[in-house]
């Protein structure tokens, strides 16, 4: 048998682990967002870093980003703190009704 990367989302980046299943559940406590996926991203100079997809309840008002950020100060280490935040109509996913991380990545870009 042959195992490769990881089932349970733990991610290593900058010399910290980072489990990515903990800022989506912190991220789904704060009022109004209704799904949260963190996944790893590059940027063009192949640097790596944590990027969040999130849907809101469609009757809420805005969310302010650096509200969000500021929340989550107060439960992660600055390291497992979102580089980029970005909001969307609804999470892809899969035929099997899992998150569909490639399709996510694109339409963030």
């Amino acid at each position: 048998m042959l195992f490769i990367g990881r089932a349970d989302r733990q991610v290593k980046i900058r010399g910290y682990r980072i489990e990515l299943n903990e800022i989506e559940t912190i991220l789904m406590r704060y009022p109004h967002i209704k799904e949260a996926v963190a996944f790893i991203n590059t940027d063009d100079q192949d640097h790596t870093y944590i990027e969040t997809v999130m849907t809101s309840d469609k009757d809420a008002d805005p969310i302010n980003i650096d509200e969000i950020k500021r929340f989550l100060v107060t439960y992660l280490p600055a390291y497992a703190i979102p580089q980029k935040i970005n909001f969307v109509d609804a999470i892809s996913r899969t035929e099997a009704g899992k998150v569909d991380y490639k399709s996510l990545i694109e339409k963030v870009k």
